[in-house]
C-alpha cells in the first residue's frame, strides 16, 4: 500500500461518514418515563449555542407560519398561536423552504427557547428544485434521498395528490414503507413510471438519517439552540406537540454524555498509525531495490 492509497482510504472513510449522515451528539429526554423512544437522539447545528439541560414543552408553530419561513422583518402574529404561559417551549418545525438558521431565528422571535427541526419528504423535493413550482416537477434522488431495496411500491397516479409530498398521500406512502427494511416507515415518489399498467409511479423507502445543520452566513447568529430529529422520531413526538393538555410531557434537551475514555478512539488511532507506518515502508520498496542493485 502506497501513501497515496492510504490517503485515499482515509478520504473514503470521511466520504462514507458524510454519506451516512451525522452522528447525533445531542438528545431529548421525555418526562414520560414510559416513552419507548427515550432518549431521542438528535444532531446539532453548526450555529447558535448548544442546549444546556433545557427543559421545555414541545409545540407546533402557528398555522400561519408552519415552516417558520416568513420574512424575519415581518411582524410576529399570535392570533393563531397560544404558547404555554408559564413554561418554556420549543417549536417542532419541518425542514425545507428556507435555511435552518432562518427557522431558528424565526423561532426565537416567537419567544421559543429552542427549535427542533425534523426531516420530511417535502424538503427532498424543494432541495432539488429552486422554487415551489419546480418542487412539483423535481423529484428526490436515488441513493441520496431514498433506497428502493429497502421498500418500494407502484402506486397508480390517480391515487396520489399533487404535490406528491402532500400529507394526503401519507396513507399510501406509509403502506409502501411498512416493511421491516424501511426504517423511516414511509416512502417518497421517485418520478419513475412503470408497474403493471406502465403508468403507475414508483415510490421507494425514504432515507431518514441525522445530519448537521449548516449555517447561513447572510444571517445573524441565533441565541437559541437547534436540534435535528428524524422523520420517524417526529412521528413519535407529534402527539405531545399537538396536544394542548397540561399533562403533556416536557423534554430535556442536552448534549449527550460521553465516557472519559473511549477505547474505540485508541483502537482507531493505533490502526491509523499502523497503516501510516506500513504505507511508508512499502512506499520505499522501489528505492531499496535500486540501492541494492547499486551496491552489488
Amino acid at each position: 500500500m502506497t501513501i497515496f492509497q492510504a490517503n485515499s482510504f482515509l478520504i473514503l472513510l470521511v466520504t462514507l461518514q458524510n454519506a451516512l449522515g451525522s452522528i447525533p451528539t445531542l438528545q431529548m429526554i421525555s418526562s414520560n418515563s414510559n416513552d419507548p423512544n427515550n432518549p431521542y437522539l438528535s444532531s446539532q447545528a453548526l450555529y447558535g449555542p448548544l442546549p444546556s439541560s433545557l427543559t421545555a414543552n414541545l409545540i407546533l408553530p402557528p398555522p400561519s407560519d408552519p415552516g417558520l419561513c416568513s420574512p424575519l422583518d415581518s411582524p410576529v402574529s399570535t392570533e393563531d398561536f397560544s404558547p404555554p404561559a408559564a413554561a418554556p417551549f420549543a417549536l417542532l418545525v419541518p425542514r425545507g423552504n428556507c435555511t435552518f438558521q432562518h427557522k431558528t431565528l424565526r423561532a426565537s422571535q416567537y419567544k421559543a427557547e429552542a427549535a427542533v427541526v425534523y426531516n420530511n419528504q417535502e424538503a427532498m423535493f424543494y432541495r432539488n428544485g429552486s422554487s415551489a413550482e419546480q418542487a412539483v416537477t423535481s423529484y428526490p434522488v436515488d441513493k441520496l434521498d431514498y433506497e428502493c431495496g429497502n421498500g418500494e411500491a407502484w402506486i397508480p397516479e390517480e391515487d396520489l395528490k399533487t404535490p406528491y409530498y402532500d400529507v394526503a398521500n401519507s396513507g399510501r406512502l406509509d403502506e409502501c414503507g411498512s416493511g421491516d427494511g424501511c426504517k423511516s416507515g414511509t416512502c417518497v415518489v421517485t418520478g419513475e413510471r412503470g408497474g403493471p399498467d406502465g403508468t403507475s409511479l414508483r415510490a421507494c423507502c425514504m432515507w431518514d438519517i441525522h445530519q448537521l445543520l449548516y449555517p447561513d452566513s447572510s444571517l445573524p447568529n441565533p441565541g437559541i439552540p437547534t436540534l435535528f430529529v428524524t422523520y420517524s422520531q417526529y412521528r413519535s413526538l407529534l402527539p405531545s406537540a399537538s396536544s394542548s393538555s397540561s399533562s403533556s410531557p416536557l423534554y430535556t434537551m442536552e448534549v449527550r454524555p460521553y465516557p472519559t475514555y473511549n477505547w474505540s478512539t485508541f483502537v482507531i488511532w493505533f490502526w491509523g498509525v499502523c497503516v501510516a507506518v506500513f504505507a511508508s515502508y512499502k512506499a520505499g520498496d522501489g528505492l531499496k531495490r535500486a540501492l541494492g542493485r547499486r551496491g552489488s
